[in-house]
């Protein structure tokens, strides 16, 4: 663990508790939800707090930012989003101004903060950083190119043109 991980949470949920709890029969987070495990075909209870989650999802460790600053960031946006959507339920009207704007930010996050759609949204820059890979190292003559380029902006490679080759190629 790096940059004061231990005291920030770890486990991230994709989809926010407060909005799980809402498909209780309480309507609270204590409460229990029908979940079906979509591998095996078993309906299991279990809190919100336990489903839709994992470990760091949201965590990076980049220099300048917090560990958490994304899954920080999120929680903020659903503590203020939560009165709201439930004022939407209970009135059955939407809402006005700010609390629209919540509203909309919360459909937009809800739509691509999972597992799955972060797979389908890397594809595209995984496979261009393979292609420029390729390209960076289709000869010994291009990567050494690359190298000095490199180098000459006081950025330098850690690694020789076979130890990338067979890390592209991988």
């Amino acid at each position: 663990m790096t940059r004061n991980q231990d005291s920030q949470p770890r486990q991230h949920h994709f989809v926010p508790v407060f909005y799980l709890a809402g498909f209780t029969l309480e309507g609270t987070s204590k409460a229990q939800l029908q979940v079906l495990d979509l591998s095996t075909g078993v309906v299991r209870k279990q809190r919100p707090k336990k489903v839709a989650k994992q470990r760091d999802f949201y965590s990076a460790d980049v220099t300048g930012f917090a560990f958490c600053e994304m899954e920080n960031g999120l929680s903020m946006v659903e503590s203020k989003l939560a009165p709201v959507l439930r004022r939407v339920i209970g009135n059955r009207t939407l809402p006005s101004g700010l609390e629209f704007d919540y509203l909309l930010n919360f459909i937009a996050l809800t739509a691509v903060r999972t597992p799955s759609r972060r797979r389908i949204m890397a594809q595209p820059l995984i496979q261009l950083a393979r292609q420029i890979g390729s390209e960076i190292t289709a000869t010994r003559e291009a990567y050494q190119t690359q190298f000095e380029d490199v180098s000459s902006e006081g950025r330098g490679l850690a690694t020789n043109y076979v130890a990338m080759k067979a890390c592209v190629e991988s």
